[in-house]
């Protein structure tokens, strides 16, 4: 295990909570309230179940907005404001008694966790680590999956004891505690901006693949292989998410 320098550590730890947060508390704990909101809204658990996809649909579009936002000289508004999103829809949640208004909530969860989630991780892990990316990018993605680990019990035990409207205004408190080292710990999307070079760089020095602002000429586009890729994914994302809808 590398040694990695004391504001380095900061922002990979800064990242494993915003992925704990926007990517493991949005979608490997959802499962838990699809039986209980189902219930007591005496609607059917695949109307419940919707809300996970409509949230997936607009993270996916939430990333695709990100990158707009890498130029900006620090990080910090777009992740307040994207954290306050987050944890106002999910708390949203819990005051609802129709379906409709929580799709419409899941509307703005899903973007909200989409602007801080993949890309976002993906760009400040490139951008702070040269040396040792492929282990700080598994670190950091591998939480999505031990957030659910972990907070998955928790959240269990306090739907059966509090309801699930509770549950979720803890998953909304959750969503603001996993999300301060990123506010607190995340001065810039770019060491240089803050003084400081890439782990694993020379001082001083910049690789262009990771250079946010780099223009390189765009390569042209076989819709043949962007078909096979789109329909792998699609393959790939159904074996995942397609049994927790049963």
């Amino acid at each position: 295990m590398p040694k990695f320098p004391r504001r380095h550590l900061l922002v990979l730890i800064a990242m494993c909570g915003l992925i704990a947060s926007g990517v493991g508390l949005v979608t490997n704990v959802a499962g838990l309230f699809f039986t209980p909101v189902s219930e007591e809204l005496g609607i059917l658990r695949g109307e419940v179940s919707l809300t996970l996809t409509i949230c997936n649909i607009c993270f996916a579009l939430g990333g695709m907005v990100a990158p707009k936002f890498m130029g900006m000289k620090s990080p910090r508004p777009l992740i307040l404001g994207a954290t306050v999103a987050l944890a106002a829809s999910t708390a949203g949640l819990s005051f609802c008694h129709g379906i409709v208004a929580m799709y419409a909530l899941c509307v703005v969860r899903g973007f909200a966790a989409g602007i801080v989630g993949m890309v976002f991780a993906t760009t400040v892990v490139s951008n702070w680590f040269v040396a040792a990316i492929g282990l700080v990018t598994s670190i950091v993605f591998g939480f999505s999956g031990i957030a659910g680990a972990v907070f998955s019990p928790i959240v269990s035990g306090i739907i059966q004891s509090s309801g699930w409207r509770m549950g979720y205004l803890v998953l909304a408190v959750l969503h603001v505690v996993l999300s301060l080292p990123a506010l607190l710990f995340v001065p810039s999307f770019r060491p240089e901006e803050s003084g400081l070079a890439a782990y694993g760089a020379e001082e001083g020095t910049r690789t262009a693949a990771v250079e946010p602002t780099a223009k390189t000429a765009a390569a042209p586009l076989s819709m043949v292989l962007f078909a096979i890729v789109l329909g792998f994914s699609v393959i790939g994302s159904g074996t995942t998410s397609l049994p927790q809808h049963f």
